[in-house]
């Protein structure tokens, strides 16, 4: 599966690319939501991680930006976020986020929310 992962801090994002590629999966990074438009439209992903709190662009000004293409609007995007506050969730669910996981979370966790949508 090809993921995007979205994430400012560099040693969450390095371990979580590391466990991905361990599992197979095809891995891009960005640091911030700016990044990961680029990405976004260069490696197309079927599966997205993002971080809320980037600079730059945080994630749900990201989330906002790829729902208004149709074309990509199906992507699954799966935040992960330090922000465990029930209206974070809502948020998150409201402007098109399929999931959320909070930081920090087991790669058992991490693996369950991505083959909830491994098609």
């Amino acid at each position: 599966m090809k993921i995007l992962v979205i994430e400012d801090e560099k040693n969450i994002r390095e371990n979580i690319l590391e466990i991905l590629e361990i599992k197979g999966h095809e891995i891009q990074v960005a640091c911030d939501g700016r990044e990961g438009l680029v990405a976004y439209e260069t490696f197309k992903p079927e599966f997205i991680l993002c971080d809320i709190m980037m600079p730059h662009m945080d994630g749900y000004a990201f989330v906002k930006t790829i729902r208004s293409a149709p074309i990509f609007s199906q992507v699954p995007v799966v935040f992960i976020s330090a922000k465990a506050e029930r209206e974070e969730y809502e948020k998150a669910i409201a402007i098109g986020a399929s999931d959320f996981l909070t930081k920090p979370f087991s790669f058992d966790e991490l693996f369950e929310v991505i083959n909830k949508f491994n098609k």
